[in-house]
């Protein structure tokens, strides 16, 4: 996806006192790249921003609609590939495997920490699968409560994606917020759900217990 940012960005790395040498060494860029960048014959996606905006300590913020599933699906996927340290999701009915591979390969990479709560009477087919190859590793942590919850979140260190049922079958909103600032309020939101359904949950820690929440696995509970 492409920025709205740009012109800060570029202000920033005029006004900044590394070269831009030094810029892309330190966020790990190529220099060539950001050089057509600052003269504006290309665009940045959002994760060489953050890369750039955590070299210069500069918060960007952005708050996009997003208005049909294949977008969410789309933007979901990007935010988790682009997490630098943490995952955390509200939600039972991911059933888009993209997302949840991308979820999978960032945990895997060994520095994302991924918590989940599972929210209603029971997961999707899709996401059992997801967290049975999950769960025994030590940077991730489930937990599941009867209370339903409405919609879905997806918090990283940069990004945030609130998912919103729509009236039609097979469709959904999203509203993504894009920066420091704004992850930080809804992380702190996520601890916040977390710990108020804490005490109503369960640590869910073995392939059985997840099983026992499949829909696939047990119809009855549809």
């Amino acid at each position: 996806m492409k920025i709205g940012v740009g012109d800060p960005l570029r202000r920033a790395i005029d006004n900044s006192a590394l070269s831009l040498n030094a810029l892309g060494k330190r966020s790990r860029l190529n220099p060539s790249s950001l050089s057509r960048f600052v003269r504006e014959e290309r665009d940045l996606r959002l994760s060489s921003a953050w890369k750039i905006a955590d070299t210069l300590n500069l918060d960007l913020t952005l708050i996009r609609f997003l208005r049909n599933a294949a977008t969410v699906t789309e933007e979901l996927e990007e935010v988790v590939l682009g997490a630098g340290e943490q995952i955390k999701v509200i939600g039972s009915k991911s059933r888009h495997e993209p997302y949840l591979a991308a979820i999978e390969t960032a945990v895997k990479g060994g520095s994302v920490w991924y918590d989940r709560l599972l929210c209603g009477k029971d997961i999707s087919h899709q996401l059992h699968t997801h967290l049975r190859r999950l769960i025994d590793h030590p940077k991730v942590t489930v937990r599941t409560t009867k209370k339903p919850y409405f919609g879905n979140l997806t918090v990283t260190d940069h990004d945030c994606v609130l998912v919103l049922p729509a009236p039609q079958v097979n469709e959904f909103y999203g509203i993504r917020f894009t920066g420091h600032t704004q992850s930080l309020r809804f992380s702190d939101y996520f601890s916040t759900v977390f710990q108020a359904y804490k005490e109503a949950s369960d640590q869910v820690q073995d392939e059985a217990r997840l099983r026992g929440l499949c829909e696939k696995e047990c119809p009855e509970r549809i």
